[in-house]
């Protein structure tokens, strides 16, 4: 049995839930663009402010983006937030880490090619060589996941990694993370420490109910840092009274820090 919304959500997690977004009408994966305000922009919009929100002194800048499973949104999420920022005037790096099943590129429309396993393996020693950008987005550098390596787990576990975040905290004014899914294996954790939030992003009939448990979990036993959910693929009929005429509202907040 999966979540069916918001609410059954909230009933279940002990974790803030800070944003819904709701499910995408279009083929195209970047759905936050300058000067387009539909729905789904606007509920980007109001993740990014209370992201803005959380991250509340200027150190704190590291964003990890993760779900439990494949197939929650967690890329989709990352690129629009990251969009989303840049469109404030940010300057904004795009890691992807999901080292294993890596769908940056895919997702944003650019060639696959040499990345961050790269700059981790020692093969290449400067991973600024390997940012992309897209001409629509100047303010977004993109560093993709780069070749599936045999190692990923003690890929990440190398002081390299360490490294780039302290290069990059010095150069960005945010970094977001799409990281692998924690429910399937263990590399989102050991980059835990290089982190200040983390986006747990959910489904509406796509995540499980039983995996709210591990997700309260994880939470309990401090394993990622300042967990806050985001439900994705909203239905948007079912919920257009709450959301208002044009389909979003306003007023989310994120209830009490917990």
């Amino acid at each position: 049995v999966n979540i069916a919304n918001r609410e059954d959500l909230e009933g279940l997690s002990n974790v803030s839930v800070i944003g819904e977004i709701m499910k995408k009408d279009e083929e195209d994966n970047i759905v936050v663009r300058a000067n387009k305000t539909t729905p789904i922009v606007e509920l980007f919009r109001t993740l990014r402010n209370n992201v803005k929100f959380i991250l509340d002194s200027p150190e704190k800048k590291v964003v990890l983006v993760t779900s439990t499973v494949p197939g929650e949104g967690k890329t989709f999420v990352s690129v629009n937030l990251a969009a989303s920022f840049t469109l404030s005037d940010k300057k904004v790096l795009l890691i992807g880490m999901d080292i294993r099943n890596p769908k940056l590129a895919a997702d944003m429309g650019f060639a696959k090619g040499a990345g961050l396993t790269s700059y981790l393996s020692g093969s290449e020693p400067d991973w600024k060589t390997m940012i992309a950008r897209l001409n629509e987005f100047p303010n977004l550098d993109i560093l993709q996941a780069g070749a599936i390596p045999p190692n990923p787990n003690e890929l990440l576990m190398k002081p390299a990694l360490n490294k780039l975040i302290d290069e990059a905290r010095k150069l960005y004014d945010v970094i977001i993370i799409d990281s692998a899914p924690i429910g399937v294996v263990s590399d989102t954790f050991l980059i835990a420490a290089e982190v200040d939030m983390t986006v747990y992003v959910t489904r509406e009939n796509v995540t499980p109910r039983n995996a709210i448990s591990y997700v309260n979990q994880v939470h309990e036993d401090n394993k990622l840092p300042d967990m806050y959910i985001v439900l994705n693929g909203v239905a948007l009929e079912r919920n257009r009274g709450r959301y208002g005429r044009y389909g979003y509202g306003y007023t989310y907040g994120y209830g009490d820090r917990k």
